[in-house]
């Protein structure tokens, strides 16, 4: 019975991949690579290719989640299976390992570097001020998800930090900070929740771990107009901010002291002020 090892690629593409991943990649019987969330073209899969020294088969999600491609290598010998970011963060991946398990085949993950504690890195914001993650999704007259403000309120309305993650579509693409921005105003305009507005604090962090990683940050009409330039994107919405926090945005996002002034002065109408954290 093979042994099925799920490989975490890090951050845009291939150039995260840690030793460990490198490694087993190189040690498996087969090796498939599935990267419906990542951004890595063909010459990003090229390029791994070359730090691992072997042809990678790529697989959309819908055969990850069909399972039955890999489970039949899996009779002849160990498979692994490359996923940008780290392997456990999707759902697809714990079922794809669960059911692997259920059938006799022992599993190991080689964790990767994830959107989830970049994002916070790359922002200068404290990690464990971050509350639930909310994902954007393209909205239509017939789609608008009340869900997408409500759990943007909720983290506020305990002073933290919300990461936004924005959606794609299989071949139309990645969406974008300002297409976030533009979907956010849509919501709040339909469901009237007073969550968020035009001067809302946000930042935006595009290609976080690339070479030409780009942070920007100010009110959210401001930041309507800002190139990003190619994806990934993630946006986040601070909340109650200590004052090292208050300066990692300054220095490093370029938001403005009379933005981050009346953010400070929004936050308390929903959260009202106890302590500031340490």
């Amino acid at each position: 019975m093979g042994r099925l090892i799920f490989i975490g690629t890090g951050l845009m593409g291939g150039d995260w991949i840690t030793t460990r991943g490198i490694e087993a990649a190189r040690e498996v019987d087969f090796l498939f690579a599935e990267f419906y969330t990542s951004y890595i073209g063909d010459e990003g899969v090229k390029r791994l290719e070359n730090i691992l020294g072997r042809r990678i088969v790529r697989l959309s999600r819908d055969e990850v989640e069909m399972k039955e491609r890999l489970f039949k290598y899996l009779e002849d010998g160990d498979v692994g299976l490359l996923v940008g970011g780290d392997p456990m963060a999707a759902t697809t991946h714990v079922e794809l390992r669960l059911e692997a398990e259920r059938r006799g085949h022992r599993t190991d993950v080689v964790y990767g570097v994830s959107i989830f504690s970049a994002a916070p890195s790359s922002v200068g914001l404290q990690h464990y001020k971050f509350g639930r993650v909310v994902s954007v999704p393209w909205v239509s007259e017939k789609f608008m998800p009340r869900s997408v403000l409500e759990g943007i309120e909720g983290n506020l309305r305990c002073g933290l930090h919300t990461l936004l993650l924005l959606d794609l579509k299989d071949g139309e693409g990645f969406m974008s900070v300002n297409e976030c921005l533009r979907t956010l105003l849509k919501l709040e305009e339909r469901h009237e929740m007073g969550v968020v507005n035009e001067e809302t604090l946000v930042v935006g962090a595009a290609r976080i771990g690339d070479p030409t990683e780009c942070i920007k940050g100010g009110a959210l009409s401001e930041m309507l107009e800002e190139n990003f330039g190619p994806p990934l994107h993630v946006v986040v919405i601070p909340g109650r901010l200590h004052f090292v926090e208050e300066e990692a945005l300054r220095t490093i996002a370029g938001v403005r002291d009379d933005v981050l002034e009346r953010w400070k002065n929004k936050i308390e109408s929903f959260c009202p002020k106890g302590p500031t954290p340490s």
